[in-house]
Order: structure tokens, then C-alpha cells, then sequence
């Protein structure tokens, strides 16, 4: 068998590390990975990679959470110990009444394989070792005996239940606990099915949704964002380009970026088919919503894009479903085109901006309607 190599690209960890430090500052790495096969590989060449950048100074607390934690999860205290001086230097932000009393400097960054259930196990007991210092700080126990320890329960709690639901949409299953061994074993299970034969279809289905093809290669990517979907659809050419690469590379040369003022929203109608409603004093709705012109000047006002979500486009009754009606669908679409050419010639009068409708879709209750800059 071929050893498996893991090539990191310096760059990217540059980058990355410089992002941290600039919104949190000082940083501890916790790496999770095992010292078994492929992930001994990884954690390797993760920690040479950056020993080698000009992130030298970060320091790396390596736990091996499989092998410390196989008998006992009592084992962590070993983590907690080598962590424990940077989680108190490092303090928590403290503002009472206006006042700045104490500063957090930095954070704890954790990592295992897929940064999944073994990440999830020590930042719970990272926010529980906060959370602590916080309530003690706060002197909440003079209140109520006990109150630590249940807002731990409630904190722990929660947390289980969040880690349940990013598991449920990364793996397809809840978070493994380590509580019950026969849960565990049939995620675990669960897993190893979805991946081995599910995984391939989604990711088929992302590519096909996001970028009309079911391409995942990143220079198709950057075509796709650099030309319109129908283009590409329309010929194989950019499937077979020998000279892809090049082309992204050269993007700048003949791509020019130009902002937008976009207007983004979501609306819920409540099944209604009127612009106007005597609560708003016969007043337009759409037009007091989209151009508040008593918080903006017309300018920031003046739109490259407006793109609305409509809920409850229709009365959500068996006859709607059956016909998905789109009756209302055309009122709402004729009423905003109204609303923004009424408002670009009351502002902007012969300089006025022309709109056009660039998508207007309904899925029974639901409701996307754009319009853009026909200049665009």
C-alpha cells in the first residue's frame, strides 16, 4: 500500500492564523487527533506546517482524546491541566454599568478530524470551566445555593443538543456521547452507511444546485462565478479547457468589480393580496419597507438589486396546494415593479433607474421574487 501523504499549504495556515489573532488575539491550539495511521500523519504535518510559518509562537497542546479517553472521559483532567495557565491569563470580558472591569485576550482553538464530536466533548468543557469563573465572578451563589451547579446541567444540556443538531447535518446522526456504548456503536454504524454510499449523491446534489454542474473542481468554481450558468450549460467547452488554470489565474485582467447596493428581505403576507392596508393608513407597504427614506438619503436608497422572500404567499388551505395558485404571485410581482418605478422617477426623475424582473418563482406558500439595474 501507497503511505498516505498529507500536503498542507503554508498560505492557507498563514492566513487562517492571521485572521484569529486579529479578532480574538491570543491563541492556544488543541489538537485532538490520534497517534494511530492517518491521523498521526495529519496531526504531523499540521504541526510542521505551522512551526514553519510565522505562527512558530503559537503553542500546540496535543491530546490524543481517543486513547486518553477510552476508559475513563475522568482522563480529560490531564487536558485541563495543560491548559489551564492560558485559560486563566487570558481572563473573560466583564463590562458592568458602562465599565470595562476585566478583558478577554485570547481563545482556546480546538481541532480533531472532522471537528465533530471529539471537538465538541472539550469545548463543552472549556465553556463549562468559563461559564464557572464567570458566575463566581458574579457572586451569583450569594442568591442561591447551588446555582452553578444547575446552570452547568442547563449549559451541558443545551450544548448536548446543539452538537445533536450540527451532527444531524454533517453525519446524519446525533453527536457520540461516550455515555452509551450501544447508541454510540449504531451511529456509529449509521455513519459508515451514509458516507459509503449517501455522501456521493449529496455532494452531487450541492454541486448540481449551487453551480449547475456537477463538477467540484475549484477552477470550475471560479468559472462559474466569473460567467452566467446558462453559458456554461450551453457548450462543453469549459468542461474540456485545457487552459483553465491560466484562465482564473488571469481574472483580473479582463474582470472589472463594480458595487452594488442590494436591498435583501423576507416578507410574510399572511396570504394577502394587497399592496395597501388601512393599519399603514393606505400607505404603500412596500414602499415604506423598502425605501425607508427616514433612516436613508436617496442615494444609499438607490438599488442595483431587490430581492424579496414572500411567505404565505397563498392561504395555505388542500385547494391551494392542489392548483399552487399563482395569482398572488403576479399581483405581489406587478405591485413591487410598480412600487420601485414609482419611487426611481419621484427621486430621480428622467435619470431614473429602469427594472427589470430577473426571477419570480413560488413553491406553494412560498415566494422569490428580483428585480435588477437593466443596466447590469
Amino acid at each position: 500500500m501507497e503511505p498516505v501523504r498529507y500536503v498542507f499549504n503554508v498560505t492557507d495556515i498563514k492566513s487562517h492564523f492571521i485572521q484569529l489573532k486579529r479578532v480574538y488575539g491570543k491563541l492556544l491550539v488543541v489538537n485532538l487527533l490520534g497517534s494511530k495511521k492517518g491521523e498521526f500523519a495529519l496531526s504531523t504535518a499540521f504541526q510542521s506546517a505551522l512551526k514553519s510559518s510565522s505562527h512558530f509562537d503559537v503553542k500546540i497542546v496535543s491530546f490524543d482524546y481517543h486513547a486518553e479517553v477510552k476508559q475513563s472521559k475522568e482522563n480529560l483532567r490531564f487536558l485541563v491541566k495543560q491548559i489551564s495557565s492560558f485559560f486563566d491569563e487570558n481572563d473573560f470580558f466583564y463590562l458592568d454599568d458602562g465599565i470595562v472591569l476585566r478583558r478577554q485576550h485570547g481563545v482556546i482553538r480546538t481541532n480533531c478530524l472532522d471537528n465533530l464530536d471529539r471537538t465538541n466533548s472539550v469545548q463543552t468543557l472549556i465553556g463549562i470551566r468559563a461559564l464557572f469563573n464567570q458566575l463566581t465572578c458574579l457572586g451569583v451563589e450569594k442568591f442561591k445555593s447551588n446555582i452553578i451547579l444547575r446552570c452547568e446541567e442547563l449549559v451541558r444540556d443545551m450544548w448536548q443538543k446543539n452538537g445533536d443538531q450540527c451532527s444531524l447535518i454533517y453525519a446524519g446522526t446525533g453527536a457520540l456521547e461516550g455515555k452509551s456504548k450501544l447508541r454510540d456503536a449504531s451511529r456509529s454504524i449509521v455513519r459508515t452507511i451514509q458516507n459509503n454510499l449517501m455522501d456521493s449523491s449529496k455532494q452531487e446534489a450541492f454541486d448540481l444546485i449551487l453551480y449547475g454542474h456537477l463538477l467540484a473542481d475549484f477552477n470550475f468554481v471560479k468559472i462559474s462565478q466569473i460567467f452566467p450558468s446558462s453559458l456554461l450549460k450551453a457548450t462543453s467547452y469549459f468542461y474540456e479547457c485545457p487552459n483553465l488554470e491560466a484562465f482564473v489565474e488571469r481574472e483580473k485582467e479582463f474582470c472589472v468589480q463594480i458595487p452594488l447596493k442590494i436591498f435583501c428581505g423576507t416578507w410574510n403576507v399572511n396570504g394577502g393580496k394587497n399592496l395597501n392596508n388601512v393599519a399603514f393608513k393606505g400607505g404603500n407597504l412596500l414602499n415604506s419597507w423598502i425605501f425607508p427614506e427616514n433612516l436613508f438619503n436617496k442615494e444609499a436608497l438607490n438599488y442595483d438589486l431587490i430581492a424579496i422572500g414572500f411567505e404565505e404567499i397563498v392561504d395555505l388551505n388542500t385547494n391551494n396546494l392542489v392548483k399552487a395558485s399563482t395569482t398572488n404571485q403576479r399581483i405581489w410581482r406587478d405591485g413591487l415593479k410598480q412600487t420601485i418605478e414609482i419611487w426611481q422617477k419621484n427621486n430621480f426623475g428622467s435619470n431614473a433607474k429602469n427594472f427589470v424582473v430577473l426571477c419570480c418563482e413560488q413553491l406553494v406558500g412560498l415566494g422569490c421574487l428580483a428585480e435588477g439595474f437593466s443596466d447590469l
